[in-house]
C-alpha cells in the first residue's frame, strides 16, 4: 500500500467517524491513487489532480470538476499532515459551469404578511407552526 493509498485509508476512516457516508468519494480517491501510483506520482500536484479529472475525455465539465472536487477535499485534509500536497484551486478547469440558485431574501414586509396570514388559519396548532417556520 502506497503512502498516499494510507492516507485516503485515513482520510475515509476519519470523515467516516464524522458521519459521512463517502462511498462515491472512496471509489473516485482509489482511481486518483491508482493514476497517481501509474504516473509515479508520490505527492499530490494540482497537474496531477487536474490530470486525473480530466481523464475521461466524453465525460462532462461537471463531471470534471465533481472528480476534483474530491480530490481537493482530500488534498485539503492531507495538506494539515504533509505540507508538501498542494490543494489544486477551485477553478483549475475554468470557471465552474453549474449555476446555483441566487436565494431570495424576504423582505420585512413580505415577512410580517406571512406571519399575519400564519395568525388566520384554522387550527392554532398550524398557527404556531407555521409562525415558527416563517
Amino acid at each position: 500500500m502506497t503512502d498516499l493509498a494510507t492516507a485516503v485509508s485515513d482520510y475515509l476512516t476519519v470523515r467516516r467517524a464524522l458521519g459521512h457516508k463517502l462511498e462515491r468519494a472512496e471509489k473516485l480517491l482509489g482511481q486518483f491513487v491508482a493514476y497517481c501510483d501509474e504516473v509515479g506520482v508520490t505527492t499530490i500536484t494540482a497537474e496531477a489532480a487536474v490530470a486525473w479529472a480530466t481523464l475521461p475525455t466524453h465525460a462532462s465539465r461537471g463531471w470534471y470538476g465533481q472528480r476534483l472536487s474530491v480530490v481537493r477535499r482530500f488534498a485539503a485534509w492531507l495538506q494539515t499532515l504533509e505540507a508538501s500536497t498542494v490543494v489544486p484551486l477551485a477553478d483549475s478547469l475554468g470557471p465552474n459551469p453549474i449555476r446555483r440558485a441566487v436565494p431570495y431574501l424576504y423582505t420585512e414586509a413580505e415577512i410580517t404578511a406571512l406571519m399575519d396570514a400564519a395568525a388566520h388559519l384554522r387550527y392554532p396548532l398550524a398557527q404556531c407552526t407555521y409562525r415558527t417556520l416563517v
